[in-house]
């Protein structure tokens, strides 16, 4: 425990702003009305609040639209999926009735054995690529990676094959084929649209929530 007289600059500046509010925002906000003959509102809140408003008002009337395209191509999958290994199996596993499982149990045990192996096979090994392909006169980069070594991602083929699954997509994971520096590919399918930016709205709900304007009487 601190003895209070340690909090005495904290109630100083409670005093302070207290007072600042009934000096100026009292006195200034009645004054400002009666000389403007309209309620106007001054004070410590309203000061920071007009600034963003007019900052906000500056940004829309000053706002020149720029011109950015989106690129889709039919080379592409990009969704990916994490996972986390919260069960280990134990030596008891080969003595348990894993084929009288019932299909969903049996296939998440399978699924926590194959991640287990995987994690204590060898490294996937791959070469992190960096390429720059020309398009119709435009410049384009891409990032990615050729393996050299599967690894432990054989054995996640040979899971995913004892499940009839359809075998992962590499090109999800940003896997690209052996490249040699001035190589023509043949034509793909790809489509490129225009679009154009716009202003900013004159207020969001965080600003709302956030800040508010103190109505003095």
């Amino acid at each position: 425990m601190h003895p209070g007289a340690d909090y005495d600059p904290l109630y100083q500046s409670a005093l302070c702003r207290q007072k600042a509010d009934w000096l100026i925002g009292i006195n200034a906000s009645r004054l400002f009305s009666v000389l403007y003959h309209r309620t106007l509102n001054v004070g410590r809140v309203q000061t920071p609040t007009l600034a963003m408003l007019a900052d906000r008002d500056g940004k829309i009337v000053l706002f020149r639209k720029e011109k950015y395209h989106h690129v889709r191509l039919a080379l592409v999958n990009d969704k990916e999926v994490s996972d986390h290994h919260a069960l280990i199996p134990t030596l008891k596993l080969e003595k348990a009735d894993v084929p009288g499982l019932p299909v969903g149990e049996r296939n998440i045990l399978l699924l926590v054995c194959c991640k287990l192996l995987c994690a204590a096979a060898e490294p996937f090994v791959y070469e992190a690529i960096t390429a720059t392909f020309e398009c119709g006169g435009h410049p384009f980069t891409a990032k990615g990676k050729q393996v050299l070594s599967q690894g432990w991602r054989a054995i996640q083929e040979v899971f995913h094959s004892s499940l009839k699954e359809k075998p992962e997509d590499e090109d999800a994971e940003g896997v690209l084929p052996a490249l040699t520096e001035g190589q023509v590919f043949e034509p793909i399918t790809a489509s490129v649209t225009e679009h154009f930016t716009s202003p900013p709205k004159p207020y969001t709900e965080d600003i709302c929530c956030e800040r508010g304007i103190r109505n003095h009487p």
